[in-house]
């Protein structure tokens, strides 16, 4: 049998966010996955685990009704994925690493892109000055409220 690294990867997540994981079965946060996955290439593996922690240590009572008795299957504490290498995912970031190398050597920015974590992030509001992109900003918060008014029909 051939010895073989393991990428072992833990993350925590706010209890709403850690709910839709389990109540849509969805896949971690493609950072969490790019984060092991970089991890898998600089350590010659092939498979990462990422243990996602629930921050509240227990499901709302809410999620217990809205999912019923699919809730006896949910962890309440973690979610566990199991991932492999993924060669394209490890060249798309390698390109935004020798992007942000050029910038930096440059002298210059990279274009402005909200992400999720631009709403807590002490520096977004530099961003947004920097880059002007309020109204890009606006579009954006407009575009996911017709989305979410979708959503309840």
């Amino acid at each position: 049998m051939a010895d073989t690294n393991v990428v072992f990867e833990i993350k925590s997540m706010h209890v709403d966010a850690f709910q839709d994981l389990w109540k849509y079965n969805m896949a971690p946060y493609l950072n969490y996955v790019r984060q092991a996955n970089t991890y898998m290439k600089l350590t010659n593996s092939t498979k990462a685990i990422i243990i996602v922690v629930n921050k509240n240590g227990r499901f709302t009572k809410s999620f217990l009704e809205d999912v019923g008795d699919r809730a006896k299957n949910y962890n309440p504490l973690f979610k566990e994925f199991v991932i492999d290498f993924n060669e394209e995912l490890w060249r798309d970031t390698e390109a935004i690493a020798d992007s942000i190398i050029e910038h930096h050597e440059n002298g210059t920015l990279p274009p402005y892109k909200k992400v999720g974590q631009c709403s807590w992030c002490k520096y977004a509001s530099s961003c947004l000055d920097i880059h002007g992109q309020e109204k890009a900003d606006r579009r954006l918060e407009r575009s996911r409220l017709r989305k979410l008014e979708k959503m309840k029909v």
